[in-house]
């Protein structure tokens, strides 16, 4: 009997046994923990194949080697700007390495233990069997951060194509042109005197192109050549308001503005008015007026208020010619030579007797005129210290 009863017993707990299964939730559990191990390594693999360098390496020179400068320039991850873009960029590619005439290439790989962060990589472009290679370092820098927190970050240095910084400095309230692109006052980094400076930022190396306009004058263009550098600390190129050349139209306005500045000159002269008069009515510089100021003091007292003096004088004809000047302060100037005819008329004293006598004559007078902000001023004329002819005997 006793034996019977544990017989039953095992056979109870055999059954028991059978009973505990695995719940689904635990399974189900354990075969995403299964599926995510399998996926881990497969992602591992796939990134570690993808962030090799040598295969970024040999995807640069396919891209590079299709001719499409589309592609590279994307394929690079240049920052689009208003200059760094698909259309620059293969302007620069062919006019500094003749992108579409290239043929072959060869790939060498080379390292610097020193440097484990930086994988460089000598590329030979030729243009055909027997042509001169292009050599080019291909440098890749493993960057921060981490790709998915595991995986370098290998990226190439796109430096060479880069001209950084760049900048231009042109007569201050003018337009300016790269590239057919207009740049802003927003990009005006600074101004001294007559020049203002404007920050472009980044360019492709290669030649652009510089257009500068200014109310009056004729559009200055020029061309360009940018190299592999850092402009931080000097503008691509300068151009001085001197560089400009007026219209024709300007040209003529500044000559008629001197004839009658000179006419206005005798005439305030002879009735004695003071040079602010004149100065307001013809601006002449700031920094000039106290020498120019003596000029007409002096005229007016010697020839004007001296026993023998000069009475009147009627301007009949003008022929004016318009040249440009140096001036140091790097502005634009023009000197306009004219030659005066006249009627003048001197008040001659003859044994205490005053006896007026008048003639014809000529003179010639230099006036030089600046172009500052915006504006023309008169800086000097020689009919301020040099009076027309008149009979004094």
């Amino acid at each position: 009997m006793r034996g019977e009863a544990v017989m039953a017993k095992n056979k109870t707990m055999k059954k028991n046994k059978k009973k505990r299964r695995v719940p689904i939730p635990v399974k189900c559990l354990i075969a995403l923990l299964i599926l995510v191990l399998i996926c881990g390594i497969i992602f591992t693999v796939y990134m570690k194949q993808q962030t090799d360098p040598d295969r970024i390496a040999d995807q640069y020179v396919s891209v590079y080697m299709s001719k499409d400068a589309s592609a590279l320039f994307h394929f690079l991850g240049i920052k689009e700007t208003s200059f760094l873009n698909a259309e620059s960029f293969s302007r620069s590619l062919e006019e500094c390495h003749k992108y579409s005439s290239i043929t072959t290439y060869g790939l060498t790989k080379y390292s610097d233990p020193a440097t484990p962060d930086q994988v460089q990589y000598n590329i030979e472009y030729r243009y055909g069997a027997h042509s001169s290679p292009y050599t080019q370092t291909l440098t890749l820098k493993n960057t921060e951060p981490p790709l998915y927190l595991f995986f370098d970050n290998w990226k190439i240095d796109y430096s060479e194509y880069i001209a950084r910084n760049c900048s231009v400095q042109i007569p201050a309230g003018s337009t300016v042109l790269i590239d057919d692109v207009a740049l802003t006052e927003k990009q005006i980094t600074s101004q001294t005197g007559q020049l203002a400076t404007y920050e472009c930022g980044d360019l492709f190396i290669g030649t652009h192109k510089i257009t500068v306009s200014l109310e009056g004058f004729e559009d200055y263009s020029t061309s360009v050549y940018v190299g592999n550098s850092d402009y931080k600390d000097r503008p691509l190129y300068t151009i001085t308001p001197s560089m400009l050349r007026i219209t024709k139209d300007t040209e003529n306005k500044l000559i008629k503005q001197t004839e009658k500045m000179i006419q206005a000159l005798y005439t305030g002269a002879l009735q004695e008015d003071p040079f602010s008069r004149l100065h307001e009515k013809y601006p002449f510089e700031e920094n000039m007026r106290p020498d120019l100021e003596k000029k007409y003091d002096t005229l007016i007292h010697n020839h004007i208020q001296s026993s023998t003096h000069l009475s009147g004088v009627e301007f009949t004809d003008f022929s004016s010619s318009c040249t440009t000047a140096y001036a140091e302060d790097r502005c634009y100037a023009m000197k306009i030579t004219t030659s005066a005819d006249y009627t003048s008329t001197g008040s001659v004293m003859n044994g205490g007797v005053s006896h007026e006598k008048s003639t014809t004559g000529n003179s010639l007078f230099i006036t030089t005129v600046h172009y500052q902000g915006g504006e023309w001023f008169f800086h000097d004329s020689t009919a301020l210290e040099s009076c027309v002819y008149y009979l004094k005997y």
